[in-house]
């Protein structure tokens, strides 16, 4: 097996695995070494992934950004905002705003990064490879597990 087809099937058996771990909270999550760059590259799949089960300017997400300030969030929101999605955030989302229930983590693994979305009960996860100049590259598709659309997380 080619190195190159070894490492997509490790990142693809990787976000598998990581579609499998949920801890039930809803706020999201952004690791510190998630940098700015990074952010660009991750929000912009995040956005272009979500507006086929979830339309634009049909949609208005609800979502608890992480606690603290992380590169992600803004760049995602402005993005989000930009395709033409409601986005409900903070105290307005704990106070039961209607809308879609969204959560992202992004976190490192191995050399490269992690992101993952959570909504309607589904996780869809992606592996970017981080290059020797530190921008990232998707490693694979984004592997989705479907779950109960009324669960919640």
């Amino acid at each position: 097996m080619s190195t190159s087809r070894f490492r997509s099937l490790l990142a693809i058996c990787a976000a598998a695995t990581l579609c499998a771990c949920v801890d039930g909270s809803t706020i999201s999550y952004v690791d510190s070494d998630v940098t700015a760059t990074n952010s660009e590259r991750l929000a912009a799949d995040a956005v272009d992934y979500l507006a086929t089960p979830l339309p634009p300017a049909r949609t208005t997400l609800v979502m608890q950004p992480p606690r603290g300030d992380d590169p992600l969030t803004p760049i995602l929101l402005e993005k989000l905002r930009t395709r033409g999605y409601g986005v409900v955030i903070g105290a307005d989302a704990a106070q039961g705003e209607q809308g879609t229930p969204i959560r992202y983590l992004a976190s490192p693994l191995g050399t490269g990064v992690v992101l993952r979305l959570e909504y309607h009960g589904t996780v869809a996860s992606r592996f970017y490879a981080r290059g020797q100049d530190g921008n990232l590259t998707p490693g694979s598709p984004f592997s989705v597990r479907e779950g109960d659309p009324n669960e919640q997380r």
